[in-house]
């Protein structure tokens, strides 16, 4: 989990800078918190789709979720969970024998004894009584039972990208958050001078 959260110092500064207009630090804030929440959201899914072999789609829908800040909770949560993902969310392809699968981009495509087509080689893929697709493989020699195959999970693969190391991601996070809450208040420092303009 990744907390976007405004420091103390943080907070001074944007209290003095809004100081005319104080109702309006909690909307600055707010703003501020939500636009640097979302950039580091997506940064986050570009990354990891960037270096993995499984889409922004599949991280999104199930594992990376973001939590908006409000005037009421004023901080943003950017939430990495998620058991291990379905291998064949990894470009895994049915072959004569086995099935290959590819779990970073740069790295070489890896081949396991399993399936996801029934029978090998045709088009149609193995589905499930519930509906449910995946790669499988038998536990013995007989056809059932089968097992279900899956690659990493997301919370092991955000540990794996350097770019992400614990306390230099959050430093930058919070560097970015400062320089947000300024711009923030300057936009509403401006449009209080043209309310005030227009009214004189």
């Amino acid at each position: 989990m990744i907390e976007v959260v405004v420091n103390r110092g943080q907070m001074r500064a944007l209290r003095e800078m809004l100081r005319i207009i104080p109702r309006d630090v909690p909307k600055a804030l707010t703003r501020a918190l939500n636009k640097i929440a979302k950039s580091t959201h997506v940064k986050i899914l570009r990354k990891i789709s960037g270096k993995y072999a499984v889409s922004q789609r599949e991280l999104k829908n199930k594992n990376i979720s973001l939590k908006r800040a409000n005037y009421k909770n004023l901080r943003a949560v950017i939430k990495i969970k998620g058991r291990r993902i379905q291998l064949l969310s990894f470009k895994a392809k049915q072959l004569k024998k086995g099935v290959s699968y590819k779990i970073k981009k740069r790295g070489g495509r890896k081949t396991v004894y399993a399936f996801m087509e029934s029978p090998p080689g045709s088009k149609k893929q193995t589905t499930m009584a519930s509906g449910h697709k995946g790669v499988f493989r038998r536990r013995g020699k007989s056809r059932l039972p089968i097992v279900e195959l899956y690659g990493p999970s997301v919370p092991v693969i955000f540990q794996n990208v350097q770019e992400f190391a614990a306390e230099t991601f959050q430093r930058e996070i919070g560097n970015k958050l400062g320089k947000e809450m300024m711009i923030q208040a300057g936009l509403m420092l401006q449009r209080k001078r043209r309310i005030v303009y227009s009214a004189a």
